[in-house]
């Protein structure tokens, strides 16, 4: 079976290559320019378009005019609803998808935008569903601060009285968690200080503030006080824990409390408690120096200066490390500041990149770096830009959100442009076609064939690569332009780097299939050659090459007949997969896919169980039990309980959880292709509709060829679908000079 990955998380892959720089290796400093944010009235609508197709095209440019919007302005007022509405969207998809981690990061950034008193009941009516996933995942991980400010924040938007009763009721429950430690401990100060913490920092309200800050100098006097105990002759010896505590709390109290306040970006604020005579004798000099230097002085080197100090390694009797979400909500303001002080000075831009990228706002990247790359518009401020845009492309990818990608794309166009119309290109890398060229593999991976072609034909002309004409052949045999293909795989041949190994074997298999039907001795020949490649690459190859390279073999021997090696094969990179499920689920789906194409439903049965105990996403074992129904019910065979239970799973409304509706009888071939949205999605209902008609012995041939023509190229079951076609399409078994018998 050919196996090409064409899911959306596959497809994150193809930007791995790429180390992920920053942007504040640049070494020139911009001056001081203050942005501005003018133009920010409600959008128009456009023709066949909704209010949220039109704020999702102008979220890049509002994040960047929220950007550097002055505090308290109208603009930012009407800048920030907009956005937090689009976000909290966003947010819910997140988690609709069973992104969870990711929705909760999104939230999180979504809500360090706001400040105190900022937050409208019509952005609060935005954010509450996002917030009801939110508050039900925080209270499932046992988080009480910020399961309770969410389900603050959720009372709020709450219109109902019953869902005012419902919020209350789990508020109570929230406040009746009580640590183990004894109420007047100063254990109990530090458990009560740290869920205040966590509540500000998620929720923008004055009470939520006050509250933070109250329990925070409580704890750090209490700590005061039991230190002072020990100078007492002849007092008693406080509990060791206690002790302990109040360590912690003299340590890092000063600390937690300047990050109290920068959660406002309130320099002033910090400074002027830490002279409170709690905190005094218990702040190091550089944490005081640099907030007192950004309190006097608010330039954007200060602010950077402050955030650098915050996020340096502690020094020997200094205060100690953080929290890595206690720092998130603080370096999100303190980037932001930065950031609109300076928007052209490139540690600015690329810190507030970096930040927005960890809370999936990836989409206003190219927009916030676009003012510093042209200020500083050299080979390696370019380079660094490409870099970050690439990054926020790939983790698009990684959350399934192509319309991201796709958007992400469109706002890094006028730094390509950019890019493309300097006189030092040739010195810029990653270049800007290559980010062209893998929005094309993008595009083409989705069924977008005519932009995926457009897209790759213009970046080959200008930077060609074996991979850009790969991808061009593999849209020529698409369309049936064999000799175009074949010229397409020429001119990848010649490009190919030495080390692209699996990229050559994938050539070797197109290649192979394309000439077997008129020259069965060259297809051979091609593909031992690929073969005994692929042998002497694997020596030596680290782990996580070597799986994707005995996975590769496995598809060559395949297709050349040799059943054994090739299942010896599949078996090595399984092996060599460490427990990454990316890799295990493409060498599951070669063991199942086969069992489907050679009848063998005990084989998939089997690989279906093995596939479970290594913890496959529920994504990838839908698929796979899809594919053994299918064999059981050419069997005539009940579902194996491993199936039913696979199919039985509820998936919200992803189109995999229709997958598994249909795949259990749940719902019809008709209803699969009204859910279905995508080129990709069409294409799957389509061969999921016609294996259907197999299975009932109905013609189902016409919908497996309207499989091979339609926009997928790439899909797994493409060429699952031509295997059924044409089920001597695979190379007989034959004589294989120079193989190794592994």
């Amino acid at each position: 079976m050919k196996r090409i990955p064409a899911r959306p998380k596959s497809i994150a892959r193809t930007f791995q290559a790429f180390a992920f720089g920053t942007f504040v290796a640049l070494t020139a400093t911009g001056c001081v320019k203050n942005g501005d944010a003018r133009n920010v009235s409600e959008l128009p609508l456009r023709p066949g378009m909704t209010r949220e197709d039109v704020e999702d095209l102008a979220f890049a440019d509002d994040m960047r005019a929220l950007m550097v919007a002055p505090p308290a302005s109208p603009a930012r007022k009407t800048l920030l609803e907009r956005v937090a509405r689009t976000q909290f969207r966003r947010c819910e998809r997140r988690f609709q998808q069973h992104f969870y981690e990711r929705g909760l990061l999104c939230v999180e950034g979504t809500l360090y935008l706001f400040r105190v008193g900022e937050m409208t009941s019509a952005t609060l009516a935005s954010a509450r569903s996002a917030l009801q996933f939110a508050a039900s995942e925080f209270s499932r991980r046992g988080d009480a601060g910020r399961a309770r400010a969410s389900y603050d924040l959720l009372r709020e938007s709450s219109a109902k009285p019953e869902q005012k009763s419902d919020v209350d009721a789990h508020i109570k429950a929230i406040e009746s968690w009580v640590t183990v430690a004894p109420e007047n401990s100063l254990r109990r100060a530090g458990a009560e200080q740290q869920e205040a913490k966590a509540r500000w920092l998620l929720e923008p309200t004055q009470a939520a503030f006050d509250g933070a800050k109250n329990k925070t100098n409580a704890w750090v006097k209490r700590a005061i006080d039991l230190m002072a105990t020990l100078r007492v002759p002849n007092a008693p010896s406080p509990p060791r824990e206690d002790l302990a505590e109040a360590y912690r709390a003299l340590d890092s109290g000063s600390r937690a409390l300047v990050l109290h306040y920068l959660r406002e970006a309130d320099a002033k604020g910090a400074s002027l408690a830490l002279e409170s005579p709690i905190y005094r004798d218990h702040t190091s000099r550089s944490l005081r120096g640099v907030i007192g230097e950004a309190s006097r002085d608010p330039s954007a080197e200060n602010w950077l200066a402050l955030l650098r100090q915050l996020t340096a390694a502690p020094k020997e009797g200094e205060e100690t490390e953080i929290d890595r979400r206690d720092l998130g909500a603080a370096a999100f303001s303190v980037a932001w500041e930065a950031f609109r002080l300076d928007p052209t000075n490139p540690e600015s831009a690329g810190t507030l990149a970096s930040v927005l990228s960890s809370f999936g706002l990836n989409e206003a990247i190219p927009s916030i770096i676009a003012d510093a790359a042209k200020e500083h518009a050299g080979p390696k401020a370019l380079s660094s830009a490409l870099v970050l845009v690439m990054r926020a492309m790939q983790d698009e990818l990684e959350a399934s959100d192509l319309g991201g990608v796709r958007r992400t794309f469109l706002a890094a166009e006028p730094l390509l442009a950019l890019a493309e119309g300097s006189k030092q290109l040739p010195e810029v890398s990653p270049s800007p076609f290559r980010v062209r060229a893998l929005m094309g593999e993008v595009e083409l991976r989705d069924g977008n064939l005519e932009r995926a072609n457009e897209l790759l034909s213009a970046t080959q002309l200008r930077e060609p690569t074996a991979g850009g004409h790969y991808a061009l052949a593999r849209i020529a045999r698409h369309r049936g332009d064999l000799p175009r293909a074949l010229t397409a795989l020429d001119a990848a041949t010649r490009s190919l780097r030495a080390e692209e190994r699996v990229l050559n074997a994938e050539i070797a298999l197109l290649r192979a299939e394309i000439v077997a039907p008129r020259d069965e001795a060259l297809a051979r020949k091609t593909l031992l050659d690929a073969a005994i490649e692929l042998q002497g690459a694997k020596r030596g190859a680290p782990k996580g090459l070597l799986a994707s390279l005995e996975r590769t073999e496995a598809r060559v021997l395949d297709h050349l007949g040799e059943d054994e090696l090739a299942t010896s094969a599949i078996e090595r990179a399984l092996d060599a997969a460490s427990r990454d499920r990316h890799e295990a689920a493409d060498a599951f789906s070669f063991l199942v896919g086969r069992a489907l194409i050679q009848g063998k439903v005990e084989e998939g049965r089997e690989t279906l169980r093995r596939a479970m105990g290594w913890g496959l996403e529920d994504d990838d074992l839908v698929y796979l039990a899809l594919w053994v129904r299918h064999l059981e019910r050419m069997k005539k065979l009940d579902a194996d309980p491993v199936v039913t239970r696979v199919l039985a799973l509820q998936l919200d409304a992803r189109w995999v959880s229709a997958l598994a509706a249909f795949g259990s009888g749940r719902i019809d071939a008709a209803e699969l292709h009204k859910r279905a949205k995508t080129p990709i999605e069409h294409a799957e209902a389509t061969f999921y509709g016609a294996l259907d008609m197999r299975a009932r012995g109905q013609a189902f041939q016409p919908e497996l060829q309207r499989v091979l023509t339609g926009t997928a190229p790439d899909l797994v079951e493409v060429g699952m679908a031509r295997d059924l076609l044409e089920p001597n399409r695979r190379l007989k078994k034959g004589p294989t000079p120079g193989l190794a018998k592994e």
